[in-house]
């Protein structure tokens, strides 16, 4: 095996690299066995070698090794393997082996409102009638096509129902795909105003936010790293009259209902070793939508994001990421609910977790410095089902330096305290990396407002 546990092995031959002479060789056929429900076309998309190719044979084993990463970045399988098997000095036959995932996942919704573990324990007292609960059905890889239908019902603190199926490919080229999602979502309770930094909601008996959207998401895969996203939404929200006594600018028309149109297109170049918890590559996206098409002229931004993140591998298990972006919103007066921010999903310093910034421009920069403690892959018989016969783990020690800037809205000053300046955090923690993607980060962190604590997700950090 690879030094990443994540699921690839060696591509390897019965014969070593030459390094001393060039010998060239054809690619007679190409073998894929394991794959009980995927479809062969789907994992020999992601070839770079192909059925009649001659090339030179230390090319052919670096092109396999590029071969193994983009069949486990689909996601669908716990291990993929790729063999070089010699027929002559000149022919060879290349067998891809690969291990299903389970694909179909019914499980219960169970977690908490609120932007993060930390907002959540800090700023709202760990409530538990901030959990969400429901149920979820997932079934991945549909007709052995890598394609997803999803179906929500969740409760509790927010009711939102969804259903969504996605398409990669539409067509025989196998670069075109198509997304739908529909959904309903409703609240009792909601944030109607930000004040220090911190989200002030209203609580009541009755509805307080009702919101529909539907979108289509058209994508196309134009090379091997390259993707391209398109996406058209319809929204519709409604407020109750007294969260808009509460705050009048919650919608940028002054009124209780608002609905736009919204066009987005997105483009991103993904060149990561293993994109559910990266070591070495890059990833460029660049993202620019426009809320707002002037058929109901209610509201209208200009939203431009690029994102750049790198990653290192340094030799001695030591590894460098960084992760850098940029976000511009236009114009500087909006709507409250659509107000730009650091402090939600990636976005967000580290050491002010409990905090949202605001603001129409902002910029950060994140890195990390890690090093390999434990890997490994351990069997184990999980309910007897042979997709959960292996726990992979893997466990890194780091430190890290976290820095941005807000450019706080017009005349926002009820949260202003870390806008319109740099603001950084530091810390030390440890990346846990287990089964199916899941990563448990545990970090001490101490921001320049000389804040400092323990702070807790279950995400890669970037």
């Amino acid at each position: 095996m690879l030094s990443l546990w994540i699921g690839y092995g060696n591509a390897q031959s019965n014969s070593p690299i030459d390094t001393t002479a060039i010998r060239y060789v054809s690619i007679d056929n190409i073998f894929v066995i394991g794959n009980k429900r995927t479809k062969e076309s789907i994992i020999l998309r992601e070839l770079i070698v192909k059925k009649g190719m001659q090339i030179n044979y230390n090319d052919l084993l670096k092109h396999m090794a590029s071969d193994q990463k983009n069949i486990y970045n689909t996601r669908l399988f716990n291990t993929v393997t790729i063999n070089a098997l010699d027929l002559s000095k000149s022919q060879v036959d290349v067998v891809v082996q690969v291990d299903e995932r389970w694909y179909t996942y019914p499980f219960p919704i169970f977690k908490i409102a609120d932007r993060n573990f930390n907002d959540w324990l800090g700023n709202q007292g760990g409530d538990l009638s901030r959990v969400n609960y429901g149920g979820k059905f997932s079934q991945y890889n549909m007709r052995g096509r890598n394609e997803k239908l999803s179906i929500s019902a969740q409760f509790g603190f927010t009711k939102n129902y969804s259903l969504s199926y996605r398409i990669p490919y539409i067509d025989r080229s196998q670069k075109n795909g198509l997304e739908f999602k529909v959904g309903y979502g409703e609240r009792k309770s909601i944030a109607y105003s930000t004040i220090d930094h911190k989200l002030i909601f209203n609580a009541s008996e009755n509805i307080q936010f009702k919101e529909i959207f539907s979108l289509i998401t058209y994508t196309r895969r134009s090379l091997f790293y390259d993707f391209h996203r398109v996406v058209l939404e319809f929204n519709k929200s409604t407020i109750s009259d007294s969260l808009l006594l509460l705050n009048s600018r919650y919608f940028s028309n002054g009124q209780n209902e608002q609905q736009y149109i919204a066009l987005k297109y997105a483009y991103t170049k993904d060149k990561r070793d293993v994109a559910a918890y990266p070591l070495n590559g890059y990833r460029i996206q660049g993202e620019i939508s426009k809320i707002g098409l002037g058929l109901f002229n209610e509201i209208d931004i200009l939203d431009i994001r690029l994102t750049y993140d790198r990653y290192f591998a340094i030799g001695k298990k030591f590894y460098l990421s960084i992760y850098s972006r940029g976000v511009a919103s236009s114009p500087n007066n909006q709507s409250y609910r659509l107000f730009p921010s650091l402090g939600r999903q990636r976005d967000f310093i580290r050491g002010y977790e409990l905090y949202l910034i605001e603001g129409s421009r902002y910029a950060l920069n994140k890195m990390s410095f890690k090093k390999e403690l434990l890997k490994g892959v351990r069997p184990m018989n999980m309910f007897g089902v042979k997709q959960f016969k292996t726990f992979p783990y893997a466990l890194y020690l780091k430190t890290y330096f976290d820095v941005g800037y807000v450019n706080n809205f017009n005349e926002y000053e009820q949260s202003d305290r870390f806008t319109n300046k740099a603001i950084y955090g530091s810390g030390i923690g440890l990346d846990f990396v287990t089964l199916y993607d899941l990563v448990i980060r545990t970090e001490y962190s101490i921001n320049d407002a000389k804040e400092h604590g323990f702070y807790f997700h279950f995400s890669k950090g970037f």
